[in-house]
């Protein structure tokens, strides 16, 4: 990774790129736009190492690199609890059947639940549950508030089973559902689009 520049600019990327290489190091924006320093990213985490390898020897930004990267090191980074028991002993339980019902959620081909849990320690989280007809849970996304130093949102998923999962289930028509990779499909739609570059704080799209 030493054959890239010292310095790598990034203020001619694509918005949405610079605002996603900016989440992936969990900084504000204004501290990636000037460009990032490559020694710097060589001795931080192995998140930073792979916002650093994402770029070629010119510094040109291979993005699906990028996402690969994050995919394999987000969870890990912010240390998510593995199991939804887990999430729920450090965050705050609910009770099964509490929350607001969407009887249709569009993504999800079905309905939905969500609740809101209390505060704590100054992180929010918005808990949204995919059912099935039986009323059990087939997924349960969690959205975090004020949990990162950049104030964008932070994302977890817990599948069927209550297991951290790196995927969650879309719906595709009449050819049933897509597995989507987790946190960088949560980042698509949980993005404010309205400034040249995209700021991830939307709590609540289109459910």
């Amino acid at each position: 990774m030493s054959a890239r520049p010292e310095q790598i600019p990034v203020e001619d990327l694509d918005g949405f790129y610079v605002a996603t290489l900016a989440w992936a190091l969990e900084r504000p924006v204004d501290e990636v736009i000037g460009g990032l320093d490559r020694e710097e990213l060589i001795a931080g985490t192995p998140m930073d190492q792979a916002v650093l390898a994402s770029f070629d020897e010119d510094g040109d930004l291979n993005f699906q690199f990028l996402r690969r990267g994050i995919h394999r090191f987000h969870a890990c980074q912010q240390e998510f609890p593995l199991t939804l028991e887990g999430f729920q002993q450090k965050f705050g339980a609910w009770e099964l059947g509490e929350g607001s019902l969407i009887p249709e959620s569009i993504p999800k081909d079905g309905p939905r639940r969500l609740v809101h849990l209390p505060e704590i320690d100054g992180v929010t989280a918005y808990v949204a549950e995919t059912l099935l007809d039986d009323d059990s849970v087939r997924e349960t996304e969690i959205v975090l508030q004020s949990s990162r130093s950049d104030g964008a949102l932070d994302f977890v998923v817990y599948d069927e089973a209550g297991d951290l999962s790196g995927a969650s289930a879309f719906a595709m028509g009449p050819n049933g559902y897509v597995q989507s990779a987790v946190p960088y499909t949560c980042l698509v739609c949980h993005v404010d689009v309205d400034d040249e570059i995209p700021v991830f704080d939307v709590v609540h799209p289109d459910m």
